[in-house]
């Protein structure tokens, strides 16, 4: 199976796989510089189809070139490509798989004998993996001012010499500045037009009426080392050893912890269930785990998206806090709880979402300076308690208190990290079965509280706390899963 794709030295049409479509430019075909050699062999002629050219082999291999009706065609090579045509069978001693997610090895017969994944952000070029985090499957921008067309493999095809401005935008709507990734993509030489943005995942879904973008922050999926390192922390807790994790999908993140205001507008409750209440711009608390499902839920009933959380046979008064002065009780439990696929709505982060998001690019045990940054024990003084969100600096992707002022609900069970620093885990996640639910096994809180000395809000952080626990030192904050482009 082949996929196809066309060139035209007049103009330029590329397709990128999934919801994310096209980008026509209208260019000169003097624009049109060759590929580097070291990604493209061997050199393609800048119009190779107005002289009759026969058809040629690129990409390491991996594509053929033809021309039809004067105008060049790419045709991804399952086997890879020989003399300008696509080999019908497993040639040579490794190829690639049709996807170019695995290698091949080829047997004497032509057949494919074993096959080998790549790891998570590498691609088969050629019989080989390589890695493939720059040019994989879309047009972009290089930087500085060239526009490169890449096949889904990786591979650098052509590039187009932009003067030095290139953009690559999508429209936008509503005009509140968030692209809609399900529509074509623009890359073009030159600057954006009016009502378009550099980001294509719009998180009101261009509802001109909704809110939902306000207060929210975009995190891009990423690969990144999860875990505490001895320079952080030493001995390294047992439960905190590093491994390597890979997000792969875009999700939104509330830039602060749900506010005692927000719970008031939204959970249906007679009062806030805080401890530290009359504060509507401190953070909730007293919120146990299955509270804070719920309200995810009422959130998203609230915007009109679905809901992430299905929550049966539950006993208690949701949202009641504790006794006048209490700062921990139990109440409100369910013995059943089932997650929604592929909903839109509003959810607690996993684990591995939440600390992506805290760390922002940061490796060490903060994402900044706690001074700075965080409500705790050397930045509150006594009667110590929550504080307004939004205060203090927000880590560098926009978000405030990821350390200090209140603990955060995650999905997850505490249980041991699987995976190594070698091979990424993919989108790892704990929710446990239905009896992890009724027995009331621990989930896990991340980011520590206004009154923890330092060590317990680092980024790599994990405490465990039982599901029906209402603690006036832990709150939520909520996420939403971008679409899939």
């Amino acid at each position: 199976m082949t996929k196809r794709r066309s060139v035209n030295a007049a103009w330029v049409g590329f397709l990128i796989p999934g919801a994310l479509a096209g980008c026509v430019l209208a260019t000169d075909t003097s624009t049109i510089d060759r590929p580097d050699a070291s990604d493209v062999t061997p050199d393609v002629p800048v119009d190779p189809c107005a002289q009759g050219g026969a058809p040629w082999c690129v990409a390491a291999g991996a594509a053929r070139v033809a021309c039809d009706a004067g105008m060049p065609v790419l045709e991804l090579c399952a086997y890879g490509c020989v003399d300008g045509e696509c080999a019908s069978r497993c040639t040579g001693e490794t190829a690639c798989s049709e996807d170019g997610g695995a290698t091949v090895e080829c047997g004497p017969d032509g057949g494919v004998r074993a096959t080998a994944p790549c790891p998570t952000g590498y691609a088969c070029v050629g019989g080989g993996c390589r890695a493939a985090d720059t040019c994989v499957g879309g047009s972009r921008c290089d930087g500085a001012g060239t526009l490169e067309l890449c096949d889904p493999r990786g591979v650098l095809e052509v590039s187009v010499d932009c003067g030095g401005e290139c953009s690559r935008t999508w429209p936008d709507l509503d005009g509140d500045g968030w692209g809609d990734g399900a529509r074509d993509a623009l890359v073009q030489c030159g600057a954006p037009v009016d009502r378009v943005a550099s980001n294509p995942y719009d998180c009101d879904d261009d509802r001109a009426s909704d809110d939902a973008c306000e207060g929210y922050t975009l995190v891009e999926p990423a690969t990144f080392v999860m875990g505490t390192s001895s320079d952080d922390a030493n001995p390294v807790p047992a439960d905190e050893a590093q491994h390597r994790v890979a997000v792969s999908r875009a999700f939104f993140v509330a830039q602060t912890e749900v506010t005692q205001r927000r719970w008031g507008a939204l959970s249906g409750t007679a009062r806030v269930p805080a401890l530290h209440a009359d504060c509507d711009e401190c953070p909730v608390e007293r919120v146990n785990w299955f509270e804070a499902l719920r309200f995810a839920n009422r959130a998203s009933e609230a915007g009109g998206y679905s809901a992430c959380y299905v929550l049966s046979e539950c006993t208690g008064e949701f949202g009641a806090g504790c006794e006048p002065g209490e700062e921990t009780c139990t109440g409100y439990r369910c013995d059943r709880v089932e997650l929604v696929a592929e909903c839109d709505g509003f959810r607690l982060p996993t684990e591995g979402e939440w600390e992506l998001a805290a760390r922002a690019g940061t490796t060490g045990a903060f994402s900044g300076t706690l001074e700075d940054s965080a409500w705790y024990r050397d930045t509150v003084a006594e009667p110590r308690e929550t504080q307004p969100v939004g205060g203090l600096t927000a880590n560098a992707f926009g978000l405030y208190d990821v350390h200090g002022n209140v603990a955060e609900w995650t999905l997850d069970l505490l249980v041991p990290y699987e995976g190594s620093l070698d091979v990424a885990t993919l989108d790892p996640v704990v929710f446990g079965g239905p009896a992890d639910i009724t027995s009331g096994a621990a989930r896990v809180v991340r980011g520590g509280a206004f009154n923890n000395f330092a060590d317990a809000c680092r980024s790599a952080k994990r405490a465990p706390l039982q599901p029906a626990a209402r603690v006036s030192t832990v709150g939520l904050r909520l996420v939403r899963s971008a679409p899939v482009l």
